[in-house]
Formats: C-alpha cells, sequence, structure tokens
C-alpha cells in the first residue's frame, strides 16, 4: 500500500472541510439595555450585562487574529452603546491623531476602532454611516445613501484608558443620528466593528473585524445582523480557554432579563484541523432573571486551527439570538507586537511640505503619543545640504495641544543645487528635553527640466478652440456667450443660445456693520482684449469700504476674478458671491472636495432658497467643506 500518497489524500480531505464551512453572517438578536452603561473608558462587566459580547477579531478572512480582545454592543433605546476591550502592545497603543472639529485622516494610522452601521438594512435606498475612533475620540467620519457620499459627523461621546497593557475603549451614539425614533428599531441593521493594530512583529499595521469574510467594506456585504427583540435573551461569549489548561475551554452565557421564561438552543461546535472534535449542545429553559453557562473543553495542539461556531436561537431555529462562526489558534509562538516599547522617536508623527515655487516648507510635529510629553521643551528644524553644511534652523511654535506647526520660509534651494550641483537635502527635526529626540527626513530637489521654461505660455489658439471676441461688455468664447456686469462678473451666460442666469446675474451682496451695504460701481475697464487672451478691471465701492476686481479670461472660457479689499476701520460682517441659475437649465450637479469616492453627483436638490451649501459636501478634511475644488451644474 502506497502509505504516502494515502497521508497526502486523508491531508487535503482535512484541508477541505475546514474550508468547506459555510461563511455564515454574525447575527445577534437582543433585547435593550435596563440600564445604560457609563461612557467613562473603564469597562466594567456588570454595567456591560445587558449587551451582546463576542471574543477576539478576524483577519478580514475566516481566521482570528491572535490579540486577546472583547467586544460588546447594546442599546437602551435611545443611545447605541460600543465597547471594545483589547491587548495592547508593550509600550501602550498609537494615538497620534488629535481632535478636531472635522475629519482627521492620519486617525487610521492609530489604534481605532471603526464602526460602520447600516440603520435599516430593508430600506429601499440604503444609508452607510462610516467612523474611524482613536482613543483621544478623533474622528473620520463619512455617509452614504443609495450610493451617494454624503456628510455625516455622528454625535459620538467616546472615551478610552490604557491600564495593565489594556485598551478599554467606550462609545455611544443616539439612536436619532441614525434616523431612528426612540422605541421604533428597525426590524435589521447592519453594524461592522473592526480593530485596527499597530506596532506589531513584522512592523506593519493590520485591520481586523467581526464577520469571517472578505468583503467590501463600507457595504452590506456579510455585515453582521442585528436585530432587538424584548423576549430575546442576552448571549455573551466569555472566553476561549482557560488560564491554566491547555487546549480550549469555550463559555458562552445565555440570560434571561425579561419577565416571561425562554426556551432556547444554543450550540458550540470545535473542528480542529488535526485534534479530535468538541460539541456543547443544550436545549434550555430560562426562568425570568437566569442566566445559564454552556462551556465546551477539549484537547488541541500549539497553532492549530479550530473553526469555531457558537449559535443560539430558538427551539425551532427560526430566531437565531446569536451566531457566529471563526477560526482560531489555542496558542501561537510567534511574537505578536514588536519587542520592547516603541522608541519616542517613532511615536512621533512628523511630517513636512516643500512648495519649491515658493522657498516654503510647512512643518508639523505632533507629541501626543510621547509617554512623557511634558518633558519636551521646545522643537526645532534644520535645514542642511549634502554636506551636512546648515542652511537655516527655525524654532516650530506650539499650534494647540501637542501639536508643532508653522510654514517656514527657507533659502532658494534651486539656486543652492545648481552652484553645488548635489540635489540632496535633509531636515532635522529637535526636541529638546526628550532623550534620542532627533529625526532626520530626507528629501530632493530636483530641477526639471521645464522649470522656467515659455511651453504652453503661447499665444496659439489650439482648435477646436476660437478666438475670443469682445463686443462693448459681450464676450464671447468657445461655446459661450457673456453679458458681463460692471464688477467683471457674469450678468448673462448663455449655452447653445439658452440663457442659464436669472435674478440679473452674479452679484456681491455685503452686510457691513450689520447692515445690508450698496454696491456701487463705474465703468468695466478693458485693459487687455487679445484674442486668446482677456482681462478687465473694475474700481467700486461696498458701502464706504473701497474695492476692486480683476478678472483674467483664457479662450477655452475659464475666467479667474480675483476680489482685492482695501483696509478700512468698517467692519465687514458678510460678503457673497450670488449665482442664481435657471433651475431648468441645472437637473444635475457635481461637486469635488479633497477626495475621491467621496464626491457628490446626481440630481440637483429640489427647493427653494438654499437647497445646498458646502456643509453638504463629503470630505476627508474639515477645511475641504469650506472650500470646493471645483463644483458643476447643467445637464
Amino acid at each position: 500500500m502506497n502509505w504516502k500518497k494515502t497521508a497526502i489524500i486523508v491531508m487535503g480531505m482535512a484541508i477541505h472541510l475546514m474550508q468547506a464551512e459555510p461563511l455564515e453572517t454574525p447575527r445577534l438578536r437582543i433585547p435593550l439595555m435596563k440600564k445604560a452603561p457609563q461612557v467613562d473608558g473603564k469597562i466594567h462587566l456588570e454595567e456591560w450585562q445587558g449587551a451582546a459580547r463576542m471574543e477576539r477579531f478576524v483577519l478580514r478572512g475566516t481566521k482570528a487574529f491572535p490579540g486577546e480582545a472583547s467586544f460588546f454592543v447594546g442599546s437602551d433605546g435611545k443611545k447605541l452603546y460600543f465597547a471594545v476591550r483589547s491587548q495592547t502592545p508593550p509600550g501602550g497603543i498609537r494615538q497620534r491623531a488629535m481632535p478636531r472639529p472635522g475629519n482627521n485622516m492620519a486617525v487610521t494610522a492609530d489604534d481605532n476602532v471603526e464602526i460602520v452601521i447600516i440603520p435599516d438594512l430593508q430600506a429601499k435606498n440604503l444609508k452607510i454611516l462610516h467612523s474611524i475612533i482613536n482613543n483621544r475620540g478623533t474622528l473620520y467620519c463619512q455617509g452614504n445613501t443609495g450610493g451617494n457620499p454624503e456628510p455625516w459627523r455622528g454625535n459620538w461621546e467616546v472615551k478610552g484608558t490604557e491600564h495593565d497593557d489594556i485598551w478599554d475603549f467606550e462609545a455611544a451614539l443616539p439612536l436619532s443620528d441614525l434616523g431612528w425614533e426612540a422605541g421604533a428599531m428597525p426590524k435589521e441593521s447592519g453594524l461592522r466593528i473592526c480593530r485596527t493594530w499597530t506596532q506589531l512583529a513584522d512592523g506593519n499595521s493590520i485591520q481586523t473585524s467581526w464577520e469571517s469574510a472578505k468583503a467590501v467594506f463600507a457595504s452590506r456585504d456579510f455585515l453582521p445582523v442585528i436585530s432587538w427583540d424584548e423576549e430575546a435573551p442576552v448571549v455573551q461569549h466569555l472566553q476561549l480557554k482557560n488560564a491554566i489548561s491547555s487546549g480550549y475551554d469555550i463559555r458562552m452565557s445565555i440570560r434571561n432579563p425579561g419577565k416571561s421564561s425562554i426556551r432556547v438552543k444554543a450550540a458550540i461546535q470545535v473542528k480542529p484541523m488535526n485534534s479530535q472534535p468538541g460539541e456543547q449542545k443544550s436545549d434550555l429553559t430560562l426562568q425570568p432573571g437566569e442566566t445559564v453557562i454552556v462551556d465546551c473543553q477539549g484537547t488541541a495542539l500549539n497553532n492549530e486551527s479550530l473553526a469555531t461556531t457558537l449559535k443560539v436561537s430558538s427551539p425551532d431555529g427560526q430566531k437565531v439570538y446569536y451566531s457566529r462562526y471563526f477560526v482560531w489558534e489555542v496558542e501561537a509562538d510567534d511574537p505578536i507586537f514588536s519587542s520592547g516599547n516603541e522608541a519616542d522617536s517613532d511615536r512621533l508623527a512628523v511630517n513636512f511640505a516643500y512648495y519649491p515655487s515658493s522657498n516654503a516648507m510647512l512643518l508639523q510635529v505632533n507629541t501626543g503619543s510621547l509617554q512623557n510629553k511634558k518633558a519636551v521643551q521646545k522643537v526645532s528644524a534644520i535645514l542642511k545640504d549634502h554636506s551636512g553644511t546648515r542652511l537655516a534652523s527655525t524654532v516650530i511654535p506650539l499650534f494647540r495641544e501637542d501639536l508643532y506647526e508653522m510654514v517656514w520660509n527657507i533659502p532658494d534651494l534651486k539656486a543652492h543645487s545648481r552652484t553645488t550641483k548635489q540635489n540632496e537635502y535633509s531636515l532635522e527635526f529637535d526636541m529638546d528635553g526628550m532623550p534620542n529626540g532627533k529625526i532626520i527626513r530626507k528629501f530632493v530637489r530636483n530641477i526639471l527640466e521645464w522649470e522656467g521654461n515659455s511651453i504652453g505660455k503661447s499665444e496659439t489658439i489650439v482648435p477646436p478652440f476660437t478666438p475670443i471676441s469682445v463686443n462693448g461688455n459681450t464676450l464671447q468664447t468657445v461655446l459661450r456667450k457673456h453679458e458681463l456686469n460692471a464688477l467683471g462678473l457674469w450678468a448673462q451666460t448663455s449655452a447653445a443660445d439658452r440663457p442659464l442666469l436669472t435674478e440679473g446675474g452674479m452679484r456681491l451682496d455685503a452686510m457691513i456693520n450689520g447692515k445690508s451695504a450698496k454696491i456701487d460701481a463705474g465703468k468695466l475697464h478693458f485693459i487687455i482684449k487679445n484674442p486668446e487672451r482677456v482681462e478687465t478691471l473694475s474700481n467700486f465701492r461696498i458701502g464706504d469700504l473701497k474695492a476692486a476686481s480683476y478678472a483674467k479670461w483664457d479662450y477655452d472660457g475659464m475666467m479667474k476674478w480675483t476680489l482685492t479689499l482695501n483696509p478700512s476701520t468698517e467692519r465687514l460682517d458678510s460678503l457673497k458671491l450670488i449665482i442664481p441659475l435657471d433651475n431648468a437649465q441645472m437637473p444635475l450637479m457635481h461637486t469635488c472636495t479633497d477626495g475621491i469616492r467621496i464626491n457628490a453627483g446626481g440630481k440637483t436638490p429640489d427647493g427653494e432658497g438654499r437647497i445646498w451649501d458646502g456643509s453638504n459636501a463629503p470630505a476627508m478634511q474639515s477645511w475641504a467643506t469650506m472650500s470646493l475644488t471645483s463644483g458643476w451644474a447643467g445637464n
């Protein structure tokens, strides 16, 4: 008999059986919590006894991440509550990103908890709400309804603490932020809870999640499902193993918080790769206030994969109260985190941007993750060339809590590179008061072939564009006709002989000293009238405030309009540029901020007056809602 061949076949069958387990979407069916937990960053288990509990996060597949972790979810009918207790690296979690009024994308590089919520899985247009939160409460939030991105920032209540190599994270979100009314919970909601771990042994970070399937992240694919049922028990997965014995010791508690008895069917199944399978099935009747522990024990080898299923349902299986499948190992030989404490220099968030044309740099140093950040007395930067010669130095001021920031004017590195025939430079950040508090960042100042040339500056009109024509205050470019007012703005613009503006066209609306201010403009001056370029100038008054506008036209129809306000003792309360559009000509719109796959586009909202503003624009960073990179309306 060919024993070698037989062994290969048997091993192949075992692997096939492990992979054939159905990737069932996790499900919860739970009652409302009788008492809300206190969100203080300290997880007291008795406070969370009314919430569902899960053990371990999964590596965006079936295999669980080895880091110890428990997470909870529940609601008291007013707020949705979350808690995560997880293992930390030897030197503590990374928490460099600081809270801002808007989004802070830097939170993605920290240890964080990420939550995706679909409030109603049966809604015609699914609303998807996405939040990433670190221990400081720093947020990145986005929303999406029916496939259209929209800004969303929940009124999160967040608190986290570190103790005994453990990170406790607690958060609460008002149900009103989900569009729920008190006591009117949807039939089914989707909920994805994730934990990002940093400082791993391989030097990387990794995201882990609740479900055991790879899926499109901000979507309903394999999204854990949660339902609310006042007649349901509360199920908590308490442990996978104990600290004394080898092998597995899986415990699950089932509690009846209601006033009537509950009949349930409970099962724990464990299928090791090589060892004997284990199973515990129980048909239970829980009296009001009663808690029953279901336990499944068995032996397993270190580093042996254990396919584990926990399920609690009604006796007929129609109502699933708790369901989860994942694969884990009893003991992993390899370390999870990098050995020793993370160096203080690694905990610093150091960023810089170099602006060659302006001979300037933006410098940022965040000391928020330092173990002893109060020891930092001064933060400075030194610019050196390839030989180590100091070219410039500066002290970076404290901009806000833990963040040192400035725009720094530096010498012309283009001229220096030409003189020395070297293009390599270094930026040295020094943290005075911090041991080994020196960080060096290198960069190059390449002198590109096209710098300083006149390519693209010719006065040649490239077909199919046409020359600009000016007749009085009427200016025509390719496919467009523009009537200009005394401010150089558009009194009317037409495309395909269809007027696009109403109410006399573009105008300024100003308030000075609390009162509406009159705009008094004279004649519009054409200072350049060429076929390829036109420039206009207007001097005018806003009340008693002197102002000027300068407009530059290119032959493609693009106008750049610059407003200059002269110094004045007048208090300018507001100044708005009004562009009244013809609704019939503007059925569609598209706006862009600072990201991709988030920008809103589609049907122009219905209504009168203000139907949209920058606060409705999804953005990666908070400033971007105040300044669109582009906006379009038309058909």
